[in-house]
């Protein structure tokens, strides 16, 4: 895969000069892992005016990005009017706009516009590398089919399907943050000077919260790799209605995680951060207090449990649990096997 920048509405075209410093200031291995995440020929970078990105961001945004560095670009997965391949559209005049307000400059440094603009699209590549095949599209409600639905099967439990919808809108608001402190630590880890560095960490620590984070994530760029594929994997994994109830918990892997990213300082930074590994032993350590939850309602629950034995044992060999371990915690309920994955 290619990164190819093309100027199209904008009115400050993007030059060779500029070109140069993106590639200049793109890690190789992180771009390795961008190319790794996607399965087509070009990511094409969409230069445009700020109408054509409020555009955009209006359809598939929302408030909370208000602020932050997406109000200058943005990732678009399979969009329609691309043939569905994944782009990237980014705005240079609300960038330069924005180096030319940048509070408390320091006007002897260089030009900061360069700077920014790498940065914007570094960001948005990330969201390329952390994007799920879930986070396609947003489909709209089925009416035709839930009256269907209900006239076939009028026991149909609307109510679980409320619960689950409640609980991943409440979910939305962690992901969203740990995505973006993501998204942001790539900016801060790219080959830029001291100057540069100084100057990024200035932009983003002006950031609504989760964007102002990046610099929470202290370890190098490989193991931020890293975590960014295993938040990838995870959101794969848990966009599925039997897992609404972990997001009903109030000490999840997620929450605390955001919790410890807004409140520690950069001596107690995170390294790193395996969401598989850390959702696998949670789900293996409150084995038992979900069997309480599921005999006062079994028949919601059933599905919802055997399902977490699916996935539970489909725990890969990096793990430390054993599969007789696996087995052996499982015997806590009333099932006596495991279904197969």
């Amino acid at each position: 895969m290619k990164i190819r920048f093309i100027n199209t509405t904008t009115t400050l075209p993007v030059d060779k000069n500029i070109k140069k410093k993106f590639c200049a200031t793109i890690a190789n291995d992180y771009k390795k892992a961008v190319k790794s995440a996607q399965y087509q020929e070009y990511m094409n970078i969409f230069f445009v005016n700020e109408e054509e990105l409020d555009r955009e961001r209006k359809v598939l945004t929302n408030e909370e990005t208000e602020g932050g560095i997406d109000r200058l670009g943005i990732y678009i997965h399979q969009h329609p009017k691309h043939d569905n391949l994944n782009i990237i559209k980014i705005c240079p005049e609300k960038i330069k706009a924005t180096c030319d307000s940048f509070p408390n400059r320091d006007f002897s440094q260089p030009d900061i516009y360069p700077t920014l603009l790498a940065a914007v699209v570094i960001h948005e590549l990330a969201h390329a590398l952390m994007c799920s095949s879930s986070e396609a599209k947003i489909d709209p409600l089925p009416w035709e089919w839930l009256i269907n639905r209900q006239q076939i099967e009028c026991h149909y439990n609307f109510k679980l399907t409320y619960i689950y919808q409640k609980c991943k809108t409440d979910w939305g608001s962690d992901r969203h943050f740990i995505e973006e402190s993501l998204a942001n630590a790539f900016v801060l880890k790219q080959n830029t000077t001291r100057q540069e560095l100084n100057f990024l960490k200035k932009f983003t620590a002006g950031q609504p919260d989760g964007y102002k984070q990046g610099d929470r994530w202290s370890g190098n760029l490989n193991s931020t790799i890293k975590t960014a594929q295993t938040w990838k994997s995870f959101k794969s994994r848990v966009d599925h209605d039997e897992w609404y109830f972990v997001f009903d918990e109030k000490n999840t892997p997620a929450k605390n995680l955001v919790n410890s990213l807004k409140t520690i300082n950069l001596e107690k930074s995170i390294p790193s951060f395996d969401f598989l590994s850390e959702y696998d032993q949670h789900l293996i350590n409150h084995i038992g207090t979900r069997n309480l939850r599921c005999e006062k309602d079994s028949d919601d629950w059933d599905k919802n449990l055997k399902t977490i034995f699916g996935v539970n044992w489909k725990l890969s060999p990096r793990n430390t649990f054993t599969a007789s371990q696996i087995l052996s915690t499982y015997k806590t309920f009333r099932y006596t096997q495991v279904p197969p994955a």
